[in-house]
């Protein structure tokens, strides 16, 4: 592990918005309509925090929500040009990340922390896409040798 002691660390923890939508509705960051309606995100957090605090979700009667995709945006503008680390200590479940749309990582464990060394111009947006769970998980796959012949769905 590589440790900067000079380095200036920016938690990125305000000014994030979320999207929340079906899969597969957005290839990429830059297939999303700018002007489609997004909600604050507290980061960190949850979808159904957000979603919670627009009064969009009943705690006592939820809404699954393991069957949508949540985009979730960050301005990087004002930020001085350059190279930089961005540090993410556990994304849940399976997401991707993107910098000004390009794909720059893709993680599949929260337990896994990631630095991505990027090159910020000052007008710069961070996108990162926490897929639906449904589809994952009805994959299908070979039978595990360890799962006891009983269990019938694999996820």
């Amino acid at each position: 592990m590589i440790t900067y002691l000079d380095a200036d660390i920016r938690p990125l923890e305000q000014g994030w918005t979320l999207l929340l939508c079906e899969p597969g509705t957005f290839e990429g960051p830059d297939s999303i309509n700018r002007a489609l309606a997004r909600l604050s995100a507290p980061v960190p957090g949850t979808v159904a925090q957000a979603l919670f605090e627009a009064g969009l979700f009943d705690p006592a009667h939820p809404t699954p929500l393991h069957g949508k995709e949540a985009w979730y945006f960050r301005p990087l503008q004002g930020e001085a040009p350059g190279t930089a680390v961005l540090r993410f200590e556990g994304l849940a479940t399976l997401a991707d990340v993107y910098l000004n749309g390009a794909l720059v990582l893709t993680s599949e464990s929260m337990f896994e922390s990631h630095d991505v060394d990027i090159t910020l111009s000052g007008e710069d947006e961070l996108a990162i896409c926490f897929r639906a769970l449904t589809p994952h998980l009805e994959k299908r796959g070979p039978r595990a040798k360890w799962r006891p012949q009983m269990m019938s769905s694999q996820g």
